[in-house]
């Protein structure tokens, strides 16, 4: 396949390539295209698991340059968490930009994910997104934060919260992140659920 039909299966224009080649400093964009897709506010890729343990991925996204915030570690660790082989997980990532600034809740947000027939997102492909796609290419698809829309987990404190990926700055960081009633997320947040 060529390198201009690739980018035509993305979806991508002339003007959203050099926007993308700007953002990720040079990285290969023409591997890049195939590996996820843009439409509509909505991003499309697909994650496989491979039998990873929740200990074992803290080890992997460790040696990968993440934070594991305590929270996070605890749920990894936890009797749930149930690893799977050969599993292939369709993803769609909402765009924080698809809901106003006002509107942009988890109740709303889970509201749109039904109305797309969208599910809760399992811890394990969680880790699967977050090991991944790099910086860079969530950079590309101006995401700075994925927050993972799983069922509530209630962190050591009793707060229901949800698993959040930072990809803000130079260290990613997989943290519990406490859900708040009326709380609002930021517009670089992309809201991640199984498709």
């Amino acid at each position: 396949m060529s390198a201009k039909s690739k980018f035509a299966s993305a979806d991508l224009s002339v003007g959203t390539i050099n926007a993308v080649s700007k953002k990720t400093g040079g990285v290969n964009i023409f591997e890049l295209a195939h590996r996820w897709q843009k439409k509509d506010g909505v991003i499309y890729l697909s994650v496989t698991s491979d039998g990873t343990t929740g200990s074992e991925w803290i080890d992997r996204l460790r040696k990968k340059g993440f934070l594991i915030g305590d929270y996070a570690r605890s749920v990894l660790c936890s009797k749930k968490f149930k690893p799977t082989t050969g599993v292939t997980t369709e993803i769609a990532i909402l765009e924080g930009e698809l809901f106003n600034d006002s509107d942009r809740t988890t109740k709303k947000i889970n509201v749109e994910a039904k109305r797309r027939k969208l599910k809760n997102i399992r811890v394990e492909a969680a880790c699967l997104i977050s090991e991944n796609f790099s910086v860079e290419e969530l950079k590309a698809m101006d995401i700075s934060w994925i927050v993972f829309m799983h069922k509530l987990i209630n962190n050591p404190d009793g707060d229901p919260s949800l698993l959040v990926a930072d990809h803000g700055s130079r260290i990613s960081h997989l943290f519990l992140g406490c859900e708040t009633p009326g709380g609002k997320f930021v517009r670089s947040c992309g809201f991640a659920f199984e498709s």
